[in-house]
């Protein structure tokens, strides 16, 4: 027998033209969905205006061996920036609003509560002009700032409030949270 190779040839073109036509349908659909997730991205209301923020990561300067040393350096630099006229406001954070924020604590819980099965919270820490440098709103409690700065106090958010077992937020002012910090 004779064998033809021109049905195969032409099979396998019609195959390769409508994966072609398949992998562009997929790659612009593709785009187009990534393009609606940055707008909404764009769109999101931070609860800041990230226009006005100007971020300054530490200067190496600002290193120093033991945290007293750092805390005067970094004072003194906040103020230098807050003798600028056109500075409102100076604050000094762990991470920054919309950043992957990379310290996390597996063990924070209530003090009345026992330690087990603790979730992983992501915390990070900030100085008393945060919110205000923000103009961040919170639900419930008092916010840090210049006269009511204790050493002491957490700010939790309103996804941790119920993983912590309070019903409203109201319920977790004046409660103790404990949080291992490594």
């Amino acid at each position: 027998g004779k064998i033809t190779t021109q049905h195969f040839n032409f099979n396998m073109r019609k195959a390769l033209v409508l994966f072609q036509f398949t992998a562009a349908i997929l790659m612009i659909g593709g785009v187009l969905i990534i393009r609606q997730q940055i707008d909404f991205m764009k769109e999101q209301d931070l609860g800041f205006d990230a226009q006005r923020l100007v971020v300054v990561k530490p200067a190496s300067y600002l290193k120093e061996n033991t945290d007293q040393a750092y805390e005067k350096k970094a004072v003194a630099f906040k103020n230098f920036l807050l003798s600028h006229p056109q500075i409102v406001n100076v604050t000094e954070s762990g991470f920054v609003p919309g950043q992957e924020i990379v310290w996390r604590q597996g063990m924070v819980r209530r003090v009345v509560s026992e330690p087990i099965a603790p979730n992983t919270y992501y915390v990070f820490a900030v100085d008393e002009r945060f919110f205000d440098t923000y103009d961040m709103e919170v639900t419930a409690g008092q916010i840090f700032s210049q006269h009511f700065a204790p050493s002491d106090a957490v700010v939790i958010n309103e996804v941790a409030a119920p993983r912590l077992g309070f019903a409203k937020a109201e319920d977790a002012i004046g409660e103790e949270i404990y949080v291992e910090i490594d």
